[in-house]
């Protein structure tokens, strides 16, 4: 294994070398690391499976970390978006999957197995991203975090289902071990919450006294796998363990040290993980089925952004918000490939479709680094066409003269017309949300659709005959050209 473990990390440390200088994620670069040196290509890896296990701690700490940032009182303050957005995107985006598998003859099994898998999105790609953007807690942050909670919480009956339908003449079996399952849950999050409440504070305490790092250190990973081990005895998820974990200290005043602590950790052993699951992608899918995947992946991508900004708009977010949720929620998930190898072990899924699943995955998962870095872009284009249907108009040149020109109309902006509508001074506001702006014009005000940002925007707006320009909101990456 230490050989393996030698060539894994001289081949990732090239290839984050060569894949930052192309700009892309590091994601990447262990993903092409592990199909590479994986048993479809070269199979330099003899030691896979100690490898895999390893990996599996990286998405402990992961989701330890994760609970760090998300305690119970945040939780309960984003029970709307958890097991609102939450529950209806999991619902439609499964319905939905399952519905097409029926359309190429698969069995209602085969066709449960696949939409369970496609359903779920990857919490350890979004959260890095987001983290390394110090996106987690704006609007999008928040709700795709949301969103990926309730599917790690909705992979739990999958677990459950899969191995049960596997088994003929079930079809009125489901319900005593769901219920059995959700028992256990509920008596795992109560105990370890208690635990968490009440005795980690003061065990803390005890620790941060000694004044030994590698104590606290030590402390910090024997609760994180302790919790993990726990559910895991009660068939449950090691990752909702540790999430749990995590949740119990984030009210403390310890958890700032215990998060720099941990993340050596999961840097790590998250980079283990990615480089176990691209030796999952097998190459003579990609070689004999090209074609086909591209298909797949794009309907599936195409698919999840459509169900999940659907979602996020019927619970009323921002058609921005919805859209960067949807555009960064649209790979298939950590979970997914779980759910393959158990559908596979009992047969319920064929090695070909297995493969395709998990080349899916792959491929999407590799994409997603690229779409969450250029989502803003996609979603101010397609707000742009967007704003033509609603058919917003325009002011012509030289409409305006010795006028304010407000650059956005959020709460500072409505504000300030508020203001100088009256003092009766002339003045116009530009945004490019086209639903706020639609609300906007029917109730009676002045403001238009158009990116402040953009020269020939501020031309239209009389930019060379106002007395002031205003802008209103903080977005240090435009290049204003006034």
């Amino acid at each position: 294994m230490l050989n393996d473990l030698l060539l894994l990390l001289f081949f990732a440390i090239i290839s984050v070398i060569i894949f930052r200088q192309l700009r892309l994620s590091n994601i990447v670069a262990y993903l092409f690391t592990g199909f590479v040196l994986g048993p479809s290509l070269l199979n330099y890896l003899a030691s896979y499976h100690e490898i895999e296990l390893v990996a599996e701690f990286g998405i402990v700490f992961l989701m330890f970390s994760l609970g760090l940032e998300f305690s119970l009182k945040k939780l309960i303050d984003m029970r709307r978006s958890v097991f609102g957005v939450g529950i209806l995107q999991v619902v439609v985006s499964f319905f939905l999957f399952f519905a097409l598998s029926q359309l190429f003859a698969m069995s209602w099994q085969e066709s449960f197995a696949v939409a369970s898998v496609l359903t779920m999105s990857s919490t350890a790609i979004i959260v890095k991203l987001l983290s390394d953007k110090q996106q987690l807690h704006s609007q999008v942050g928040k709700l795709s975090i949301a969103i990926l909670l309730f599917q790690d919480l909705a992979v739990v009956p999958f677990l459950i289902i899969i191995p049960i339908i596997a088994v003929p003449n079930v079809e009125g079996g489901l319900v005593v071990p769901l219920s059995i399952a959700a028992m256990k849950g509920g008596f795992a999050v109560a105990l370890l919450l208690s635990i968490g409440h009440w005795l980690l504070p003061r065990f803390f305490y005890e620790m941060g006294r000694l004044r030994f790092d590698e104590t606290f250190i030590l402390s910090t990973l024997f609760i994180s796998l302790f919790a993990a081990w726990f559910t895991q005895k009660l068939g449950l998820s090691m990752a909702l363990g540790a999430f749990l974990a995590g949740m119990m200290l984030a009210e403390s005043h310890y958890r700032h040290q215990i998060s720099a602590d941990i993340r050596p950790f999961k840097d790590i052993l998250m980079a283990m993980f990615f480089i176990s699951i691209g030796t999952l992608l097998n190459f003579d899918v990609l070689r004999n089925d090209l074609s086909t995947l591209i298909l797949i992946v794009f309907c599936v991508m195409l698919a999840k952004v459509v169900t999940i900004t659907s979602a996020a708009l019927i619970m009323r977010e921002k058609l921005k918000t919805a859209l960067g949720v949807g555009i960064a929620l649209a790979q298939m998930g950590e979970f997914g490939f779980i759910l393959v190898a158990l559908a596979n072990k009992y047969h319920l899924l064929d090695e070909q479709l297995s493969s395709l699943l998990i080349a899916t995955g792959v491929l999407s998962m590799s994409l997603t680094p690229l779409l969450v870095n250029y989502s803003q872009k996609i979603a101010v284009e397609v707000l742009h066409h967007s704003a033509k249907v609603f058919n917003f108009r325009q002011p012509l040149p030289g409409q305006f003269a010795n006028h304010t020109i407000i650059c956005g109309y959020g709460r500072v902006g409505q504000i300030l017309s508020r203001f100088l509508r009256a003092e009766s001074l002339p003045f116009i506001v530009l945004d490019r949300d086209p639903l706020r702006v639609k609300e906007a014009r029917e109730g009676g005000e002045m403001v238009e659709f158009g990116d402040a940002s953009r020269r020939e925007i501020l031309l239209i707006a009389g930019i060379e005959k106002a007395k002031l320009l205003i802008i209103t909101f903080d977005d240090l990456s435009a290049r204003w050209p006034c």
